[in-house]
């Protein structure tokens, strides 16, 4: 695992780096002027590592959007493949930064890789997007090794107070929404067993629709913050209204 040093400075890096992205105009990287929101990144990062701990482990970030989780995989040594589906163009200054470098498709289903030939693959906040939602289960499972892992993270929560506000404002962007027992339900009919399933996000980590002085106060202490939000996690009634979902499934078979 890495250091808290080592840690901080990633998480400057990249918040440092997704200030100037936003400087430019692109209004949508919000969750990487946060961070709170990238020390929560960097905790997924090092989850999939105590789960997959030798190194050069071969992974597919799906869905890798500004590579940053690409970025943080990599510093734990995992062999990354980043992929994404018709990129615009302001993502480029961050990626480059970053030196992530995806393999780009306009193909909304099928990837370009051979049968099981990936330990690993991460779904951060991409699952909820997709056209075909089995036919993309099946496309995962067929490049997973026998035993290979789907980590699932950011899958939008049906009954989260944030999706919530964010309908009401329309500017929610989320098409399909979950319940821990659908989505355990979908893992296991695409042949999946669950490892794990559980809830994350009571506080906000998307600050697009916060004030101004309540989105800086997330930029200090963001461990402090990080164990606020495990403490919240434990209280059963609050837990249900949390904004997102996970999950750690292996391939059956």
């Amino acid at each position: 695992m890495l250091s808290k040093i080592e840690a901080n400075k990633l998480i400057q890096f990249i918040y440092d780096t997704a200030i100037e992205e936003k400087s430019l105009g692109n209004d949508h990287v919000d969750n990487l002027t946060s961070k709170f929101s990238i020390n929560n990144y960097l905790s997924m990062a090092e989850e999939i590592k105590s789960y997959m701990p030798l190194p050069k482990v071969k992974i597919l970030d799906w869905g890798c959007g500004y590579g940053h989780m690409t970025f943080l995989l990599r510093k734990m040594e995992f062999d990354v493949i980043s992929y994404d589906v018709l990129q615009d163009n302001s993502q480029k200054l961050i990626m480059k930064k970053l030196d992530v470098k995806p393999i780009v498709t306009n193909e909304s289903v099928k990837l370009p890789f051979d049968d099981c030939s990936f330990d690993a693959v991460l779904s951060c906040g991409v699952l909820e997007h997709v056209e075909k939602e089995k036919e993309s289960l099946k496309e995962i499972r067929r490049i997973l090794r026998k035993n290979g892992y789907f980590f699932i993270y950011r899958l939008p929560n049906k009954y989260s107070y944030t999706e919530f506000i964010a309908t009401l404002r329309k500017k929610s962007c989320h098409p399909i929404k979950y319940t821990l027992s659908s989505m355990k339900e979908k893992l296991k009919e695409n042949g999946f067993d669950v490892v794990k399933i559980g809830r994350e996000n009571i506080l906000p980590k998307n600050l697009s629709f916060l004030p101004a002085k309540i989105k800086g106060m997330f930029n200090y202490y963001p461990d402090m913050w990080t164990l606020i939000e495990k403490s919240l996690l434990n209280i059963p009634v609050l837990l249900l209204f949390c904004g997102a979902l996970n999950a750690v499934a292996v391939k059956k078979y």
